[in-house]
């Protein structure tokens, strides 16, 4: 077995020319490529997802609590929240936070046009640190000792819209059953999350701004008995997005009979039904590229042995078994498949670096959600797609290796 690294090292497939040799570095280019193209891909595919589902999750929440009244997506029915049951929910199992919220779908108008709008109203321990991240300019609304900031943060497309900027009033109109109301608040800021759904509709607002136009004064002035909140529903953001569905049915076991839960998933189906859709290319791609590494393998170590066909009858002349001839050729694809590997993970490992810290490829926000390809490091991803290309491409090779057992050594030796 002492020969078969010395010809192996002496056969590499980058110490000699000739047509073998070319075609066996096309082969080390083709796996390259093929694993840079499959780790990328689910780089790529899992930095989006992750990034579409923090802006989701961001507005939303991964689950809501709502009254089982609630028919209308943007128009909740309001209920009564206690602090001890908020606390009940943010102790169960995989829940990260809990946050009340109150909205109401209503008509912005300025001087220029009007727009139909939804107004968040949120109170000063929600997630500040989401709202913050997705502030173009200006800041949030800041509440006085009696919660009121009379301060509202619009989106860029919807001051685009209103022609309207930070320092301006803005007027809010609510229809109600017999009457219309309206709020007047201050532009503080201006956000942007590149996800249309959210900056054409939403805006925030201070929880004691819009409470009044919300909440029922009955039910109001209970929840102010009981000590209670009153919302229109609970945003619930959980620790792992796998266990959403497992935690949503925990947290509607322990709800009253009039709440219920709605997950992220269901709340925007299409959405998710479309990034459904990515994960079926992204399958694809993997297999087309599986299969050209592979076909790339044994188109090569077919040639190899082709061009190698009078030192396999040499060798068997000397009492080499085929399968000892096979191992050899196993090792100079193995040299093609490591070369292809290392090549393939340096430029994929690159581009990710590369794009994570610089964004260097732009994307159209209005079209992708967001404003640059977004990518995320898996060494997971990494250890799987190496494992498998080189599985694949060992019992390809496999293939024309067993062509050697069919060569008798006379025949071979006067091959040209």
């Amino acid at each position: 077995m002492s020969w078969i690294p010395f010809i192996a090292g002496k056969k590499s497939v980058f110490n000699k020319t000739g047509f073998a040799s070319v075609i066996s570095k096309v082969a080390v280019i083709g796996v390259a490529i093929s694993v840079t193209v499959m780790l990328l891909s689910l780089s790529v595919l899992k930095g989006y997802k992750t990034l579409i589902k923090d802006k989701m999750a961001g507005f939303s929440g991964h689950i809501q609590v709502l009254s089982v009244e609630t028919a209308k997506f943007y128009d909740y029915e309001p209920f009564l929240i206690s602090n001890e049951q908020i606390i009940k929910i943010s102790g169960q199992s995989g829940v990260s936070s809990v946050f009340p919220v109150i909205q109401k779908a209503g008509i912005a108008k300025t001087s220029f046009d009007l727009e139909g709008i939804v107004i968040k109203g949120l109170l000063p321990n929600n997630d500040s640190v989401f709202y913050k991240s997705i502030l173009k300019y200006g800041s949030l609304p800041k509440a006085d000792s009696n919660g009121r900031s009379n301060q509202i943060v619009i989106s860029a497309k919807l001051a685009q819209t209103l022609q309207c900027d930070t320092g301006q009033k803005i007027r809010i109109y609510f229809f109600g059953d017999k009457q219309v109301r309206a709020l007047a608040p201050i532009i503080c800021g201006i956000y942007s999350t590149g996800v249309e759904e959210y900056d054409k509709l939403y805006a925030l607002c201070s929880y004691q701004d819009l409470v009044s136009y919300t909440v029922p004064v009955d039910l109001y002035k209970q929840a102010l008995a009981d000590n209670a909140f009153a919302v229109t529903h609970l945003e619930i953001k959980v620790k792992n997005f796998n266990n959403l569905e497992a935690i949503s049915q925990d947290i509607n076991q322990n709800l009253p009979q009039e709440l219920r839960c709605e997950t992220i998933k269901s709340l925007q189906s299409q959405v998710f039904d479309w990034l459904g859709y990515l994960d079926k290319n992204i399958e694809i791609i993997l297999i087309l590229m599986g299969l050209v590494a592979a076909i790339n393998m044994t188109t090569a170590i077919l040639i190899l042995i082709v061009d190698s066909t009078a030192l396999i009858g040499l060798l068997k002349s000397v009492g080499a078994t085929s399968e000892k001839i096979e191992l050899l050729f196993i090792r100079l694809a193995m040299q093609i498949i490591f070369f292809g590997l290392l090549i393939g993970n340096f430029f994929a490992l690159s581009f990710i670096t590369l794009q994570y810290f610089f964004k260097i490829i732009k994307l159209n926000e209005e079209n992708y959600y967001t404003s640059f390809v977004p990518v995320v490091f898996n060494w997971i991803d990494f250890v799987w797609i190496n494992i498998a290309t080189i599985i694949i491409c060992t019992l390809f090779m496999y293939l024309p290796s067993k062509y050697i057992s069919r060569l008798s050594a006379i025949k071979a030796i006067r091959f040209k």
